[in-house]
């Protein structure tokens, strides 16, 4: 028996777009949009309908749509606001930022829930910076707190220094960075 569908009711005027849906014959049913706010800042809802199908835990649920909930509410960072939060609130030097942010863009394009694609060991790589699950800081990683992020990014560091990262390594690495005091 099928169930009534998902919706999401959008405001007039607010930009939005479906990013994920759930196929016609699905047996869970779930929608996923961008809205775009002020300051162009992007935010991801969505909607999962899974009860009415008799899937009771959220561990019985297929892992590729945990996965797409868990990202339900996720943070795409406008370049300066990161910057600031980086420094501000994280302490990172302004000297460094430059890297940092050039390393963020290249890993997950300053999307604070991007997940990477299975690597050959079957983990995967998570957040702003794509921390691997396996290796690094495994269970703080789905979360919207940088804090925790931010403790794991600087064990990585202090080990490997910048080259632990291959997006830095790809694009930043001998190259120009971006101007980060312009946000200050």
């Amino acid at each position: 028996m099928r169930g009534g569908g998902v919706a999401l009711y959008v405001k007039e005027g607010i930009k939005a777009k479906i990013i994920n849906k759930s196929r016609s014959n699905s047996k869970i049913e779930y929608l996923f949009i961008e809205i775009m706010g002020a300051n162009n800042a992007k935010i991801c809802v969505g909607v999962v309908s899974f009860f009415v199908y008799g899937v009771r835990q959220w561990n019985s649920l297929p892992g590729d749509l945990r996965s797409i909930s868990a990202m339900s509410a996720f943070r795409i960072y406008e370049f300066c606001d990161l910057a600031r939060k980086l420094h501000c609130d994280h302490g990172f030097n302004r000297n460094t930022l430059p890297d940092w942010m050039c390393l963020i863009q290249a890993e997950s394009s300053y999307n604070s829930k991007a997940v990477g694609p299975p690597n050959n060991d079957g983990s995967r790589d998570y957040g702003l910076w794509q921390i691997n699950d396996r290796y690094w800081c495994k269970n703080e990683l789905l979360d919207d707190n940088l804090a925790d992020d931010v403790v794991c990014v600087r064990k990585i560091h202090q080990r490997h220094g910048y080259n632990a990262w291959y997006g830095w390594i790809k694009s930043c690495k001998g190259k120009a960075l971006p101007n980060t005091e312009k946000c200050f």
